[in-house]
């Protein structure tokens, strides 16, 4: 994926989740949405070049009136923060920050640090705080730029992340500046056609049907 789209994407994921993290309910009081299941297959991208967060089905909210009762564990290991497995730490917004950070480096690198590992195994490095170090991202990307952003948000203190999901977000508009910034839209339309041009076509067509 190319730079530029692959930190559109990871921005418009940011944007929804701080639409989540920042709700309200109708008497103004703080919902406190975690996604707490952000992941590739939770992501879709339209043909109008749209960047979607999808299932929201294991969310976490403070106004919830089904919450599962002890602990369980929600989401996918691959992308879980530390404190999602570990019972006696709270679960906020800055666990879903992981997961993006995470998604930073498959993205950008094609790379996974829990890549090839089983369930418990990603459960013993992440309880030892032990990440893998990130490979060098591609030109004309600055390497040790990306580095430091994903390395900040990885933290296995909260504490020591991003505070939220806009300040992840600053963040990868400075590493796409010197590229020009972020793709447009039109740009990320473009990559989804030329990337699945057969699914692409049959959208359109449907789409043509239905109006």
């Amino acid at each position: 994926i190319p730079p530029r789209i692959a930190l559109r994407i990871l921005h418009d994921v940011l944007s929804a989740l701080a639409y989540a993290h920042d709700r309200v309910d109708t008497y103004g009081q703080p919902m406190r949405i975690v996604h707490r299941d952000v992941n590739p297959r939770n992501i879709m991208i339209s043909v109008r070049g749209e960047v979607k967060l999808i299932d929201f089905g294991v969310a976490k909210a403070d106004t919830r009136h089904d919450e599962t009762t002890g602990h369980a564990i929600k989401g996918k290991f691959a992308y879980m923060a530390p404190e999602q497995i570990e019972s006696e730490l709270p679960v906020d917004s800055r666990a879903d920050l992981f997961a993006v950070g995470l998604l930073l480096q498959e993205l950008l690198t094609g790379t996974h640090p829990f890549r090839h590992l089983h369930e418990v195994q990603i459960i013993h490095r992440l309880m030892a705080d032990r990440i893998d170090p990130m490979p060098d991202a591609p030109a004309p990307l600055n390497p040790a730029a990306v580095r430091e952003v994903r390395d900040r948000v990885l933290s296995s203190d909260p504490a020591d992340r991003h505070p939220d999901a806009r300040a992840l977000q600053a963040d990868l508009r400075r590493l796409a500046a010197p590229m020009g910034g972020l793709a447009s839209r039109a740009e990320l339309a473009e990559f989804f056609r030329r990337a699945d041009p057969k699914a692409a076509a049959r959208i359109a067509q449907r789409l043509n049907h239905w109006k």
